[in-house]
């Protein structure tokens, strides 16, 4: 019931790639590829090979015990339906449970993917060089990127909702164990010890989520603050008012907090991040914003070479 009812397609298969069992969402999301493509839908690595050529290579290579086989892994795809050119971006994950027991989870990300190419070929145009429009551009950038991180977070929490139910996990998983003997009974002890661990991990699973999702709220917290001093700092130049705002304040927590806001741009680009600061710096006094913009645009200049 748990993967039937699941927000995201989800499938488990065999080691030849039969399909044991295909949720009403992954019929939804995959079906008009079977028919596109006259595929055979007992299977799912063909259309895996079709989608996702990485992803059946990861599975078939990966060792015979349970065991996480990739996480969060796009691949953007396009096939012809009804006369029509369509582009999809579909995030996978990978789970072995046991050797013929692996779960496949795939979810379509185009829309959130598209918005965030427009953002970026926005941001990319070039706006007018002097004066007041020069600072509009700045703006833009400032806030593209802050949305961006935004939009991460904001997509992890969701996520998350969709599959947070810890209660009746936790129920069930209880129950599965008191009944293990019996269950051992009816399918042998190592399904029913496989199917004991599998409810374990889910649980587990949840209440990692939870702590996730405490960090992402208390991360978007932090970039919408930012954008709203990023605003009213350009406000003032807007409007010849440069005025500076001096108070104490923490180097390390502005570092962190710029990485922040740039954190889906930088992890678009598979960039390594090593943040060496310690821990117990001075107070410092100075203008928290200009000061901001003084670290992303290093940061920004950094990334982009």
């Amino acid at each position: 019931m748990i993967m039937q009812h699941a927000s995201m397609g989800m499938a488990e298969i065999d080691r030849t790639g039969k399909i044991i069992h295909l949720n009403t969402k992954g019929e939804d999301l995959l079906r008009p590829i079977w028919i596109a493509n006259d595929m055979s839908e007992d299977n799912l690595y063909p259309i895996l090979e079709y989608i996702a050529p990485t992803v059946t290579k990861k599975i078939k290579e990966s060792p015979d015990e349970a065991g996480h086989i990739l996480t969060n892994e796009l691949h953007s795809f396009s096939f012809s339906f009804g006369g029509e050119s369509i582009e999809r971006h579909f995030n996978f994950i990978v789970i072995k449970m046991f050797t013929d027991c692996i779960i496949v989870g795939f979810d379509d990300i185009t829309q959130a993917r598209k918005k965030e190419q427009a953002i970026e070929v926005l941001l990319s145009e070039k706006a007018v060089v002097q004066g007041k429009f020069e600072i509009a551009s700045n703006i833009l950038h400032d806030i593209g990127n802050a949305v961006v991180g935004f939009g991460s977070y904001v997509s992890r929490i969701k996520r998350s909702l969709e599959h947070n139910n810890p209660e009746n996990l936790q129920k069930l998983a209880d129950f599965f164990a008191t009944q293990q003997t019996s269950i051992a009974t009816a399918i042998g002890d190592a399904k029913a010890g496989a199917v004991i661990k599998m409810l374990n991990g889910i649980k587990e699973s949840h209440q990692n989520t939870q702590e996730e999702i405490g960090k992402s709220v208390i991360e978007q917290l932090h970039i919408i603050t930012h954008i709203q001093d990023i605003l009213n700092i350009h406000r003032r130049y807007v409007n010849g008012h440069e005025l500076q705002e001096i108070k104490p304040m923490n180097l390390r927590s502005i570092i962190k907090d710029c990485m922040s806001m740039l954190f889906a741009s930088i992890e678009k680009r598979s960039i390594k991040v090593s943040i060496n600061i310690p821990e117990m710096l001075p107070i410092i006094q100075g203008d928290r914003t200009r000061l901001m913009q003084v670290i992303l645009n290093l940061l920004k200049n950094s990334r982009s070479n």
